[in-house]
């Protein structure tokens, strides 16, 4: 899997690795004759699709030759584009004149940015996998039908994109498989609460007994911190917890309400009578008395 980059012209060398190898199957060096490169792949919050030629991306942006060593029939061109509504400098890597890989990289980006651009990849029915939440520096892998790398550090924000190949991914997959991995996320937020209304779907059900009550921190309680901690829970079409954010915060309780949310199991939901994942608040509240 094609790690983070760290420069522009390490863009070129990064596709020396196993992802140029993906490439290289996807958009081989033309042959007299050949049809034309499969397009079917959107790069996801743009216009743009890989396998576009360069003179078709350059007819609708202004993006310059980046001069950097790189192996014969791979160029990259750079500049201004907006990604999901985002301003970035973007990087546009062309192998073979097709557009192989996508970078873009936003500077002093709105404080809810990332959020905005996660909640777009979730309800493009995107799945994360995070190396780390640390809210001033998250690594995380987002992965469709294309796989986006988000990295997000105090003062930008980079987000790596290229076609996604799971293993074996040249081999056709059977019929079915994965189905659920694809499945759309439901777009409102909902709400685990007594008394909660989610207008038209019903409240999410908890699928078996739990308590929202963890046991309390020794030292929390010691130290007199009580309150209620809201952590949001993406769950997947069989009920299972599958990730977790706190959205509001008591630091001194977030990681014991994060691991009693974590085990919660919820009846499947359906939206509009077709199973959906969704996303919701679960309350987590500690009290002295």
């Amino acid at each position: 899997m094609l790690g983070l980059l760290t420069g522009v012209a390490s863009a070129d060398s990064a596709l020396q690795t196993p992802a140029r190898a993906v490439a290289d199957s996807i958009y081989p060096p033309p042959a007299e004759g050949a049809a034309g490169a499969d397009t079917s792949l959107r790069v996801p919050g743009t216009w743009l699709r890989f396998g576009f030629s360069q003179e078709r991306v350059l007819a609708s942006e202004a993006l310059v030759v980046i001069p950097a060593p790189g192996p014969r029939g791979l160029v990259t061109r750079r500049g201004g584009m907006r990604w999901f509504g985002v301003d970035t400098e973007a990087s546009l890597v062309f192998l073979h004149d097709r557009l192989a890989r996508a970078r873009f990289v936003a500077k002093d980006e709105a404080p809810h940015a990332l959020d905005y651009v996660e909640d777009q990849l979730a309800t493009l029915g995107f799945r994360r996998r995070c190396e780390t939440l640390d809210p001033a520096s998250r690594v995380c892998e987002w992965t469709g039908e294309t796989l986006v790398k988000l990295h997000r550090q105090p003062r930008s924000l980079t987000a790596d994109v290229e076609p996604y190949q799971a293993p074996h991914a040249l081999a056709r997959p059977h019929r079915g498989a994965a189905a659920a991995e694809t499945v759309a996320v439901w777009p409102e937020v909902l709400r685990l609460s007594p008394g909660a209304s989610n207008p038209g779907l019903g409240a999410p059900e908890l699928a078996e007994a739990a308590s929202l009550h963890p046991q309390y921190p020794r030292a929390a309680r010691a130290a007199g911190v009580q309150g209620r901690v809201w952590v949001r829970a993406l769950v997947d079409t069989g009920g299972a917890v599958i990730e977790t954010q706190v959205t509001r915060s008591i630091a001194e309780l977030d990681s014991v309400a994060l691991a009693c949310v974590r085990g919660l199991r919820f009846k499947p939901f359906r939206a509009e009578g077709r199973p959906s994942r969704f996303r919701v608040d679960v309350p987590i509240t500690f009290t002295l008395h």
